[in-house]
């Protein structure tokens, strides 16, 4: 590749102290059949020998561009905003530093969208993994028939980060990553996409695999539960109703999903033991004209008292609060394995799709 290369898609990684699962990433890329890309490598700060390895890196292929992020910016989504600032493909995919592509992604992803006018994006699917792409047979999440703003709202989280490859107006017009977030960035990004009815498709390929077993991750993940990120949380729900509401997206089974986010946020604080901010929480959501006064009521009765229950107690009160809520208790990131939902990986001109298999299996997860 030359100086003059002019990438069709940008591929932005942000990174952060993890080099050995980096190069695992980086090789992915390198071994694409598609070779019009470039790789927006954003560092937030590493301390082990990220810079030196990427310099290298980036003098023997053009395609490798390291950027450090700049100013006050910290974090995933600040390294994101600058890689986009960065980029000049004329399509932008997002890539954690140690997931991985499958050799054909690139390529299908372009394919895809060149074919399809009408789509500001398109999202594939992902299979987890654990040392090695391959050795999990499990799906991040699965297709399914409802509305996927209310997926979201469930946390029953459609794609991943990687799932998508955008047009790059598509990105202009969603506007940057919140880069005030402790966490839930992505959460928030492609229900605000959603919101503002930027158009989509979902391809039944897999064609990208999300690193499960990795201690960073599980780390990262964890900042989702400290206190100061539940802090963010209750303001980061007001932020999307209003978003809705903006829009003319907020419909009453989103205000009730609304209600249910309140509700597992609360429980959160509920097994901290902190029953005063529970309280406050409750309060500010009424305050927000996001529960209502009946609910108000019935939560302050279930929380005066759940507190203090067994174990069993507490769980017989919390199906009767979930059956008037009129929802199952959402777990965040379903992962079912592609046999548990009833689809069987095929492979057909190199690439490997989820079909519908043949045996009767439940829809549900058992």
């Amino acid at each position: 590749m030359t100086a003059s290369f002019s990438p069709v898609v940008s591929i932005i990684i942000p990174t952060k102290n993890r080099l050995d699962l980096l190069k695992v990433t980086i090789k992915s890329l390198l071994d694409q059949s598609y070779q019009f890309w470039e790789a927006i490598i954003v560092d937030d700060g590493s301390d082990d020998n990220t810079t030196d390895w990427l310099t290298k890196l980036g003098r023997e292929d053009k395609r490798i561009r390291f950027f450090k992020r700049n100013g006050g910016r910290t974090g995933a989504q600040a390294c994101r905003n600058i890689g986009v600032e960065e980029s000049r493909g004329i399509y932008v995919m997002f890539l954690d530093s140690d997931d991985c592509l499958a050799p054909y992604a690139v390529e299908q992803r372009v394919k895809v969208l060149e074919q399809s006018n009408d789509v500001d994006f398109v999202v594939f699917q992902c299979l987890v993994f654990h040392a090695v792409p391959g050795d999990s047979d499990v799906l991040w999440n699965v297709e399914k028939n409802g509305d996927d703003i209310d997926r979201f709202l469930q946390l029953d989280v459609p794609w991943s980060i990687m799932s998508p490859l955008w047009r790059r107006e598509a990105l202009n017009f969603v506007g940057p990553w919140d880069e005030s977030l402790i966490g839930w960035q992505d959460w928030e990004y492609h229900l605000r996409a959603l919101a503002k009815g930027v158009s989509y498709c979902s391809v039944p390929f897999v064609d990208c695999y999300y690193r499960l077993s990795n201690k960073d991750r599980e780390s990262i993940g964890s900042r989702s539960v400290e206190e100061r990120a539940l802090e963010q949380y209750r303001d980061l729900f007001i932020k999307v109703r209003d978003l809705l509401y903006e829009e003319g997206a907020l419909s009453p089974i989103r205000k009730q999903l609304l209600i249910a986010l309140y509700y597992w946020l609360s429980e959160l604080w509920a097994k901290k033991n902190k029953a005063e901010k529970v309280r406050e929480i409750l309060r500010y959501g009424w305050k927000e004209d996001i529960i209502s006064p009946g609910f108000y009521i019935f939560f302050r009765f279930y929380y005066s008292r759940v507190l203090y229950m067994f174990p069993r107690q507490r769980a017989r009160l919390k199906r009767a609060l979930l059956s008037q809520l009129n929802i199952s208790s959402s777990k965040s990131f379903l992962r079912i394995s592609i046999s548990e939902a009833g689809l069987f990986l095929e492979e057909k001109n190199g690439s490997l799709y989820p079909v519908k298999s043949t045996n009767n299996v439940p829809d549900s997860q058992p």
